[in-house]
C-alpha cells in the first residue's frame, strides 16, 4: 500500500471501513456503536422493569415451556442480519431475558405454590368440617356426667290396696281371680252344659268353682298318674285334702263342661271378627284389668317375650330352639323393670289378618301392648 496515491487510499478505506468522509476516524464510529450499545442497554432495563412488574401482579394462566422458547426465539433475531456489536448486545439482552424468564418462572412456580397452599388450606378446612360432623354424630362413650338413673325410677312400684305383711295367699290370688271372673265361669258353664244338654248335670254354684280351681291348684303340686288315684282307696295315692272336698264324679263332670264362652256367638272362621283366643278373651280380659288395677304403674318399664309350657296339640304353639322353655305358648309381656309385676299381657296368635298397616312385629306389639285395657 505505500505505493499506492493518497485517493487510491481513500477508496480502499471507504472499502474497507465504509469511511464516507476521510476526515471521520473509526474512533467516531466507536462512539456511535457505543451510544447506540447504551440506548439498547436502556430499552433493555425497561424492558426488564416492566416484566418485573407484571410477574409481581398475580396471573390466573402460566406460560408453557413451549410458548416461552417461542418468545425468546422471537425475540432473538438471526446473526446474519446484524453486525458484530449489534450481535453482542442482542446476546447481552437475549442473556437478561432469559435470566428474567427464569425470575418470571421462579415467580410463578411461588405463584403456583402459594395456589397450591390455598387449595390445601380449604381442603383442610372442609376436612376439618367433615371431620367435626363425624365427631359429632359418631358413638361416643359417656363422660364423666352421666344421665341421672334416679329419674327413671321417680315412681315406684305400689299395690293400690295395703296389704298386712301376714296376708294369706288366698287373699292376693283374690284380687286377681275376683268373684267377677268366677260368676263368670260359672254362667258359661251352666250355659253350656245346658246347650250341650249333658246328662246329670246339677247346675254349679260360685263354691263348686272355687273349690274345682283349688283342686286344679292341689293336683299341680301333687301328681299322680290318672285324676282317680286322687280318690283312690290305696293311701298311697289318695290325696284327703281333694278327696273330702268333692266327689271324683262331680269334678269329672264340671271339668267336661268348663267354659268362658258363648259358643253359640263365636264368629266363624272366614269373619273378620274371628279370634282365634275367643273361647278364652273374656278371662285374659278380665285378667289384664285386674294386673293393671292393683298396682300403680311405674315409670320404668319393659316388654318382652315369655313362654307357657305345653306340648299337647294346639295351632297356637310355638317352638322357639333358644329359650328355656323350648316349645308353648308364647306371651308378650309388659312389666315392671325392677320387680317383674306383670301389668299386661297378650298371647301371640300368629301374624295378623287385618287391614293394619304392618310396621313390624316389635313395633306392632308396642303399640298394641302399651296403653291400658279398657
Amino acid at each position: 500500500m505505500a505505493g499506492l496515491r493518497d485517493d487510491q487510499i481513500e477508496e480502499q478505506l471507504k472499502q474497507l471501513f465504509g469511511l464516507e468522509n476521510p476526515e471521520e476516524s473509526e474512533d467516531n464510529y466507536e462512539e456511535d456503536d457505543f451510544s447506540r450499545n447504551s440506548y439498547l442497554q436502556q430499552l433493555l432495563e425497561t424492558s426488564v422493569n416492566n416484566e418485573s412488574e407484571h410477574s409481581v401482579t398475580p396471573s390466573n394462566t402460566i406460560n408453557s415451556p413451549a410458548s416461552e422458547t417461542q418468545a425468546v426465539d422471537n425475540a432473538e433475531p438471526s446473526c446474519s442480519d446484524v453486525s458484530p456489536t449489534e450481535f453482542t448486545s442482542l446476546s447481552l439482552q437475549s442473556t437478561v431475558t432469559n435470566c428474567s424468564s427464569e425470575d418470571d418462572d421462579d415467580t410463578s412456580i411461588t405463584r403456583r405454590h402459594h395456589r397450591s397452599g390455598v387449595r390445601i388450606s380449604s381442603t383442610s378446612e372442609s376436612d376439618s368440617e367433615s371431620n367435626q360432623d363425624e365427631e359429632e354424630w359418631k358413638k361416643v362413650m359417656w363422660s364423666t356426667e352421666r344421665p341421672n338413673s334416679e329419674r327413671f325410677s321417680d315412681i315406684l312400684l305400689k299395690p293400690s290396696v295395703f296389704f298386712p305383711s301376714r296376708t294369706s295367699p288366698l287373699a292376693y290370688f283374690s284380687r286377681f281371680f275376683s268373684d267377677d271372673i268366677l260368676e263368670l265361669i260359672m254362667e258359661q258353664t251352666n250355659l253350656y252344659a245346658t246347650q250341650q244338654r249333658t246328662k246329670h248335670w246339677e247346675p254349679v254354684t260360685v263354691m263348686d268353682i272355687r273349690m274345682v280351681l283349688g283342686i286344679i291348684i292341689m293336683m299341680g303340686l301333687h301328681n299322680v298318674p290318672t285324676w282317680d288315684l286322687y280318690w283312690s282307696t290305696d293311701p298311697f295315692f289318695r290325696v284327703d285334702e281333694i278327696a273330702s272336698v268333692m266327689t271324683c264324679k262331680k269334678f269329672k263332670k264340671i271339668m267336661e263342661n268348663l267354659h268362658l264362652a258363648d259358643n253359640s256367638i263365636m264368629p266363624s272362621r272366614n269373619d273378620p271378627q274371628y279370634d282365634k283366643l275367643y273361647k278364652v278373651r273374656p278371662l285374659l280380659d278380665m285378667m289384664n284389668n285386674a294386673c293393671e288395677r292393683e298396682a300403680r304403674s311405674t315409670t320404668s318399664q319393659s316388654i318382652d317375650e315369655a313362654m307357657i309350657k305345653f306340648k299337647g296339640t294346639s295351632s297356637l304353639k310355638q317352638y322357639m330352639p333358644l329359650k328355656p322353655i323350648k316349645r308353648g305358648f308364647k306371651v308378650w309381656v309388659r312389666a315392671d323393670s325392677a320387680t317383674g309385676y306383670v301389668y299386661q299381657f297378650e298371647i301371640y296368635t300368629g301374624k295378623s289378618s287385618d287391614n293394619s298397616p304392618e310396621l313390624g312385629l316389635g313395633a306392632n306389639v308396642v303399640k298394641k301392648i302399651n296403653h291400658p285395657s279398657n
